[in-house]
């Protein structure tokens, strides 16, 4: 797998190159790209100096914060989202101890649709949800693609 090219979460016109092998990536306009781009599964997001997002692979979804990359299918990483009042903390954590954490601005749904909830406007509460116990198998199947 040379190069991915992603969605952006938050805003369609934006899309990311980025390579698994070392982990750069450069974020582009999708105008600047051809109209029939192949999009890879998996979704980022840009909060200040931090790129994340994850992606599928042939092992399982590999979650990513800038040049590294954290395999998702080990049981051992969780994740978890503080409120707050003036923005939130994505937590993503291995046997408890945290390996990645980022504050990021308040998502206001209600700017949005009727249709949309915090769970869908909010990439890390979305992340968080998907690592639950009761929902983690799901996520972890339909982002794992086959060889």
């Amino acid at each position: 797998m040379n190069r991915i090219y992603l969605e952006n979460h938050d805003c369609f016109k934006l899309l990311l190159a980025y390579s698994p092998h070392s982990g750069s990536f450069e974020e582009l306009e999708r105008s600047m790209l051809p109209a029939d781009v192949a999009l890879w599964r998996g979704y980022y997001v840009n909060i200040g100096e931090c790129i994340c997002g994850y992606y599928a692979t042939t092992e399982g979804p590999i979650f990513f914060c800038n040049e590294k990359r954290y395999l998702l299918t080990e049981q051992k990483y969780t994740a978890e989202v503080e409120i707050g009042i003036g923005g939130n903390v994505f937590m993503l954590k291995y046997d408890g101890t945290p390996c990645v954490e980022i504050k990021y601005p308040s998502i206001k749904y209600k700017d949005y649709d009727n249709w949309s909830d915090d769970l869908t406007v909010d990439f890390f509460l979305w992340i968080a949800d998907a690592l639950l116990v009761h929902r983690r198998t799901q996520f972890i199947q339909a982002n794992t693609v086959s060889g």
